[in-house]
């Protein structure tokens, strides 16, 4: 019954704001952090999560896929609605569908189920300038299977010429047994290396109550036509794990 509505959600959503969608033949390194007044994206991601060696020495693997639509109102407001799914059992103890949501690894879910509890999100620009980008943004996990999550943030976007810096503060809070607090800064540092193709470099620090983890990787993307871009990443979680006990995520995904 509950993905049966989540679906629903998402299929009226496209639906209602579909014929608004923004064009992506913009280029990478000038798109702003809020969705322009009318504008809609669709982005649909497929990720792999690489686990370390087992008893057997192989790697287990798992797989799962991130569905998301966002919506301007206005120029400075924008909506969101995030799914999640996983394909196999490895891919729902691990939740790979978050390593699925390329370029933005503020995931934060505690449901282990085929499908992820949906996330509401809403961003507002506080600060638009041609250099700087300050915006607030607020995100609920809904709990569906999993805890209820909100994430207060402040993502932050510096355009320099042909070089882009994304970053920010994230703070998602998860309401369990014990209330539990993230802080997390991304730093993604992007190149426009030609007119339709951009590549960056991925890294970050979030502290947690068990300790500190600090994830690397790399995306690269394109522009395949007037309405679609085509994205991949590598992901390593958290770059302090001995090389045998590693993990990381490979993502491909499209946003039209």
């Amino acid at each position: 019954m509950v993905r049966r509505w989540a679906l629903a959600l998402v299929v009226v959503f496209g639906f209602v704001f579909g014929p608004g969608r923004v064009a992506a033949a913009d280029s990478w390194v000038g798109r702003r952090q809020v969705l322009p007044s009318g504008g809609t994206n669709l982005d649909l991601g497929f990720a792999v999560d690489v686990l370390p060696k087992n008893d057997a020495s192989e790697r287990p693997t798992g797989t799962g896929l991130n569905l998301e639509v966002g919506h301007g109102f206005g120029n400075d407001l924008e909506f969101g609605l995030r799914f999640g799914f996983r394909f196999d059992a490895t891919g729902r103890a691990v939740q790979t569908d978050h390593h699925a949501r390329l370029f933005d690894n503020e995931t934060t879910e505690t449901a282990h189920t085929v499908l992820a509890d949906p996330e509401l999100r809403m961003r507002w620009n506080l600060v638009r300038g041609s250099v700087l980008e300050l915006a607030f943004e607020g995100r609920a996990v809904l709990p569906f299977s999993g805890d209820f999550v909100l994430m207060p943030a402040f993502p932050l976007r510096l355009h320099l010429g042909a070089v882009r810096v994304d970053s920010g503060v994230y703070v998602p809070i998860t309401f369990a047994d014990g209330t539990t607090t993230t802080v997390s800064i991304p730093v993604q540092l992007w190149i426009q290396a030609t007119s339709a193709l951009w590549l960056g470099q991925l890294f970050g620090y979030k502290s947690r109550d068990h300790g500190h983890e600090y994830p690397l990787g790399f995306g690269l993307g394109t522009i395949v036509s007037q309405h679609a871009d085509l994205r991949f990443q590598i992901l390593v979680p958290n770059i302090e794990a001995h090389s045998a006990t590693v993990a990381f995520g490979v993502a491909l995904g499209f946003r039209l």
